[in-house]
């Protein structure tokens, strides 16, 4: 975890000892001795703003976007509260494929990939591009579609 970064910043790319790294991910178990990490930093992310549907209540509502291509993790979403007027924003978002859905109480990140497919109706699937400036509105999933399915 490299903090804080600045505004709109994102990791960009890992090397250890001169080699990059696999998905931003350093094991350094192995490392013995003196290592050498270099961490490139760009100031140039992506940002997403948009509303929520505000036919409910916005209390306990969070707002998340994660990655497509590798389980919720907590290295790998973002997660925020909408304001009183139901706007939301992210910033500093790296290049990817992720999902982006609003759900009321804050979800069980081991149940995401099920809560998703299963709203995937709500669910908005974006390819971010470096520098991007997206604007999406979200339909809040409701607490009867949070619920595991029996």
């Amino acid at each position: 975890m490299v903090e804080p970064l600045p505004k709109n910043g994102f990791i960009q790319s890992i090397e250890l000892n001169e080699k990059p790294v696999k998905d931003l991910k350093p094991d350094l178990s192995g490392v013995s001795g003196v290592g050498r990490l270099k961490v490139g930093i760009s100031l140039n992310g992506a940002h997403i703003t948009g509303k929520l549907d505000l036919r409910g209540q916005i209390a306990q509502t969070k707002i998340v976007l994660l990655s497509r291509n590798e389980p919720p993790n907590l290295a790998n979403f973002h997660m925020t509260a909408p304001e009183e007027d139901g706007s939301y924003s992210f910033e500093g978002i790296a290049p990817g494929d992720y999902v982006l859905v609003a759900f009321r109480l804050s979800p069980d990140l081991r149940k995401m990939p099920e809560l998703i497919q299963r709203n995937r109706e709500v669910a908005v699937l974006l390819e971010i591009k470096e520098g991007d400036k997206i604007v999406k509105d979200l339909k809040v999933i409701s607490e009867e579609n949070n619920a595991s399915q029996k």
